[in-house]
């Protein structure tokens, strides 16, 4: 999917989504952020195990040097081999080297489904110890895992719509 620089990552989900596709990245920030801050940034987002970081996921990109010259790595090849990828220079780079402009982004079909699993640990070792598991058996399957201690599960559950499931 090529997009423009300054264009809405909330609308880039919109777009896509109603091709049958999904962003590979998803923020909190996704009605406000633009994606070439994001590969500015080289951000990762709720689906970071699942699909990696912008780094990962762009294959293409333009941007304004300083100079005023164009950097003109825009290609929608996954495989391009040809000569060094200075795309991956400016991704990560917060705007120091130059402004990103365009990109191309991979984006992998929509899942027909989503299943979403809450599972309560005793102890930080023991999420380390269930992530390692569910990589392991849900590796085609794991979009994201998140970590909450027992205050902000508290909150959401106090102030948010979240139906208490535990004592």
């Amino acid at each position: 999917m090529k997009s423009e620089g300054g264009v809405i990552l909330q609308d880039l989900h919109e777009y896509v989504g109603e091709l049958g596709y999904q962003m590979p990245i998803d923020l909190g920030a996704r009605g406000s952020c633009q994606i070439g801050g994001n590969l500015a940034t080289n951000a990762g987002g709720i689906h970071y195990i699942r699909h990696n970081s912008m780094h990962a996921n762009c294959i293409g990109l333009k941007a304004v040097l300083p100079s005023g010259e164009i950097l003109d790595n825009m290609t929608t090849l996954r495989k391009d081999n040809t000569g060094y990828d200075l795309k991956h220079l400016f991704i990560g780079s917060e705007g120091t080297l130059g402004i990103i402009t365009e990109c191309a982004i991979l984006c992998s079909p929509t899942p027909k489904s989503k299943e979403l699993c809450v599972v309560a640990c005793k102890s930080f070792e023991d999420v380390v110890e269930v992530l390692k598991h569910a990589k392991k058996e849900l590796s085609a399957s794991l979009h994201g895992y998140e970590l909450m201690d027992h205050v902000c599960m508290e909150m959401a559950v106090t102030h948010g719509k979240v139906q208490e499931i535990f004592d």
